[in-house]
């Protein structure tokens, strides 16, 4: 980022970055680490609509084969936490179209 300013002359002081990192962190529960860490690992299985752009869910199919492919035993609970990632997801994702 700080090279995309100082092309536009722009420079950043180093204590505003680090407030800015502070603004934007956040704490996940213990026990939702699993999830999120999951969540993150499957980003790229979004079904998204051909011709809007719209975000329609996760393809299931890739999300199944990415629970085997990393040994998780607990399958229906993390598909459950999953869901409702990604119901939040989704909402965001397509009011910011």
């Amino acid at each position: 980022m700080e090279e995309d300013l100082r092309a536009f002359g722009i420079t950043v002081e180093p204590e505003a970055n680090e407030d800015a990192a502070e603004d934007n962190a956040f704490g996940v529960w213990k026990e939702n680490v699993k999830t999120v860490e999951f969540f993150l690992s499957v980003l790229t299985q979004w079904r998204v609509h051909g011709m809007t752009g719209a975000i329609l869910g996760f393809e299931y199919p890739g999300i199944v084969a990415a629970m085997a492919m990393n040994g998780i035993r607990n399958q229906k609970r993390l598909f459950a936490d999953l869901r409702i990632m990604e119901s939040a997801a989704m909402e965001i994702l397509n009011r910011e179209r």
